[in-house]
């Protein structure tokens, strides 16, 4: 097996096929795009959830080592693909996450109402990033 790199995408070659892909000459060569990031995995849509890269053999993985996402929203949201966002249903859950504050756009004060951990009171601890408070 060899590897090899074109165009950014890491190929695994299972025979003497260069970057230019499998020709009518090469037919019956096995050629797997291994991914390198999450970029190559991604499928573009956001209600399925975003794509990793996990590398061959990772967990989920298939043969390009892509690993597929869950979906973004909670249970009681309606997920908008055209707005790329999770909407919270006001009339039937206005606290989506449980978290016991209801989402802004229900008049409440969640600015994150798919994040349990995050609501304006909530205790701040030490993360990379996580605004568990709110402020």
């Amino acid at each position: 097996m060899r590897f090899g790199v074109c165009s950014g995408l890491v190929f695994v070659m299972l025979s003497g096929v260069g970057c230019g892909g499998p020709t009518d000459s090469d037919a019956g060569i096995d050629q797997v795009m291994v991914c390198a990031n999450a970029a190559d995995c991604s499928d573009g849509l956001f209600c399925n959830g975003e794509e990793t890269c996990g590398g061959v053999g990772a967990t989920g993985a298939d043969a390009r080592g892509c690993v597929p996402a869950t979906t973004p929203c909670m249970a009681s949201q309606a997920c908008s693909e055209a707005d790329d966002e999770c909407e919270t249903q006001c009339g039937t859950m206005p606290d989506a996450d449980g978290d016991g504050h209801d989402a802004v756009v229900c008049d409440g004060d969640d600015c994150a109402d798919n994040d349990m951990n995050r609501f304006p009171g909530n205790a701040e601890v030490c993360d990379d990033g996580h605004d568990e408070d709110w402020n």
